[in-house]
């Protein structure tokens, strides 16, 4: 659970929405019913819709969503 999760929050910090997606439901396969990992899939779709500014220091901002 943790490399894949680590792996989808370094992807997620590089704009990498997809590969971060990725990552992130290898996660939560593993365990099943983890909220944290269910926001960063959720952050992720709604980053990749409306993408932030090309400043964005990887910090989720109420703002971005």
């Amino acid at each position: 659970y943790q490399e894949f999760f680590e792996a989808g929050f370094n992807a997620y910090q590089q704009k990498n929405w997809d590969v971060a997606i990725t990552f992130f439901e290898r996660a939560a396969a593993i365990y099943q019913g983890d909220a944290l990992t269910a926001l960063f899939i959720s952050r992720c779709r709604l980053l990749k819709e409306k993408p932030p500014a090309k400043n964005w220091d990887g910090i989720w901002d109420n703002d971005l969503g």
